[in-house]
């Protein structure tokens, strides 16, 4: 009887992570798709967090933006950029940190 809960966990799971594999790629290539899911998903960041790591893990998007600037750091691009690539928003970042860190050593 045990088989048969785990292999339909199992299934459950897999079934599961293909329609988020999916619906990240839709919300990837769709930017009309993607706003409105991003604003309902960000009303949950425990579950933005994770759609975040499942997304960096299957390659959707660039894994060190995810690690290196953190969930916070994503939501804090300024209005009309939350439409950029992964690759574009961790070249944000990366400019931001260092026009922080000059700024920071001229003080």
């Amino acid at each position: 009887m045990r088989r048969g809960r785990d292999g339909a966990k199992r299934v459950a799971k897999r079934l599961m992570a293909t329609s988020l594999d999916l619906l990240i790629r839709l919300g990837t290539s769709r930017p009309w798709v993607k706003r409105p899911a991003l604003a309902l998903i960000r009303r949950y960041p425990r579950i933005e967090a994770r759609l975040r790591q499942l997304a960096a893990l299957h390659g959707f998007i660039d894994h060190t933006s995810t690690s290196a600037m953190g969930a916070n750091m994503l939501l804090e691009l300024p209005h009309g950029l939350e439409n950029l690539p992964p690759r574009a928003r961790q070249i944000y970042a990366q400019l931001k940190a260092a026009i922080k860190q000059k700024q920071e050593e001229k003080a």
